[in-house]
């Protein structure tokens, strides 16, 4: 059995750190999309509207909370993904 951590949403190196609470819960905040379609969330449906910065419009929907799928380029930062089987698991 073995397992991947996988980076997923954004953080400060994108300008917008995720909120914090005195509880140590967190608010996850979706990448910005490049290229938004007629179904791309905006940041403002999702209730985050506040916390990003005002550039942003479209959130990136991945991974995907409803069918649990995630998917990236083919690169060296999917290598490992690539390389799990069945009863492994997958770190967001």
């Amino acid at each position: 059995m073995r397992g991947v951590y996988v980076h997923i949403g954004a953080n400060k190196g994108m300008g917008c750190p995720c909120p914090e609470y005195s509880d140590g819960t967190f608010k996850f905040i979706p990448m910005p999309e490049n290229y938004p379609s007629a179904q791309s969330w905006t940041y403002e449906e999702l209730g985050l509207k506040e916390v990003v910065p005002d550039s942003w419009k479209y959130a990136h929907n991945d991974p995907e909370f409803r069918s649990f799928t995630w998917g990236d380029y083919i690169n060296k930062r999917t290598y490992l993904t690539r390389q799990l089987c069945k009863g492994d698991y997958v770190f967001f």
